[in-house]
Protein backbone atom coordinates (compact mmCIF):
# COMPACT_ATOMS: atom_id res chain seq x y z
CA UNK A 1 0.00 0.00 0.00
CA UNK A 2 2.81 2.46 0.89
CA UNK A 3 4.56 1.80 -2.83
CA UNK A 4 0.79 2.48 -4.20
CA UNK A 5 0.38 5.60 -2.57
CA UNK A 6 3.79 7.03 -3.85
CA UNK A 7 3.60 6.00 -7.16
CA UNK A 8 -0.30 7.82 -7.16
CA UNK A 9 1.61 10.91 -5.99
CA UNK A 10 4.30 10.41 -8.36
CA UNK A 11 6.70 10.65 -5.43
CA UNK A 12 9.82 9.32 -7.32
CA UNK A 13 9.45 11.25 -9.93
CA UNK A 14 9.02 14.22 -8.27
CA UNK A 15 12.38 13.76 -6.04
CA UNK A 16 13.95 13.13 -9.13
CA UNK A 17 17.76 13.20 -8.14
CA UNK A 18 17.29 16.09 -5.55
CA UNK A 19 17.17 15.74 -2.12
CA UNK A 20 14.05 17.22 -0.63
CA UNK A 21 12.72 17.64 2.81
CA UNK A 22 8.63 16.51 2.99
CA UNK A 23 7.13 20.42 2.77
CA UNK A 24 8.96 20.72 -0.19
CA UNK A 25 8.01 17.40 -1.92
CA UNK A 26 4.05 17.39 -0.82
CA UNK A 27 3.98 21.13 -2.92
CA UNK A 28 5.75 19.01 -5.95
CA UNK A 29 3.43 15.79 -4.98
CA UNK A 30 0.39 17.93 -4.11
CA UNK A 31 -0.12 16.26 -0.58
CA UNK A 32 -0.62 17.50 2.82
CA UNK A 33 2.66 17.30 4.35
CA UNK A 34 2.30 15.88 7.23
CA UNK A 35 1.35 12.49 5.05
CA UNK A 36 4.08 12.80 3.01
CA UNK A 37 6.36 13.10 5.82
CA UNK A 38 4.73 9.70 6.91
CA UNK A 39 4.82 8.18 3.68
CA UNK A 40 8.35 9.16 3.28
CA UNK A 41 9.53 7.33 6.60
CA UNK A 42 7.76 4.59 5.38
CA UNK A 43 9.41 4.43 1.97
CA UNK A 44 12.67 4.81 4.20
CA UNK A 45 12.16 2.13 6.62
CA UNK A 46 11.66 0.07 3.24
CA UNK A 47 14.94 0.66 1.34
CA UNK A 48 12.87 2.78 -1.09
CA UNK A 49 14.22 5.82 0.39
CA UNK A 50 17.32 7.23 2.19
CA UNK A 51 16.46 10.04 5.01
CA UNK A 52 18.82 11.69 5.78
CA UNK A 53 18.45 14.91 8.64
CA UNK A 54 14.52 15.07 7.68
CA UNK A 55 15.10 14.98 3.91
CA UNK A 56 14.66 12.50 1.28
CA UNK A 57 16.11 10.99 -1.55
CA UNK A 58 15.59 8.12 -4.19
CA UNK A 59 18.46 5.62 -4.28
CA UNK A 60 19.60 5.93 -7.58
CA UNK A 61 18.91 1.89 -8.28
CA UNK A 62 15.40 2.53 -7.02
CA UNK A 63 15.02 5.64 -9.23
CA UNK A 64 15.73 3.47 -12.26
CA UNK A 65 12.91 1.39 -11.83
CA UNK A 66 10.54 4.14 -10.44
CA UNK A 67 11.19 7.31 -11.71
CA UNK A 68 8.65 7.87 -14.63
CA UNK A 69 11.49 9.80 -16.45
CA UNK A 70 13.49 6.37 -16.93
CA UNK A 71 13.28 4.51 -19.86
CA UNK A 72 13.51 1.82 -17.50
CA UNK A 73 10.83 2.45 -15.33
CA UNK A 74 7.79 0.05 -14.11
CA UNK A 75 6.00 2.16 -12.16
CA UNK A 76 4.18 3.80 -15.12
CA UNK A 77 2.75 -0.22 -15.67
CA UNK A 78 1.13 0.11 -12.11
CA UNK A 79 -0.15 3.48 -13.40
CA UNK A 80 -2.04 1.94 -16.73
Amino acid sequence: ATLAAALDLDLFTALGDETLGADELAVRCGGRPDAVATLCRSLAAQGLLTERAGRFRTPRAVARLLDARSPDAVGVAYRS
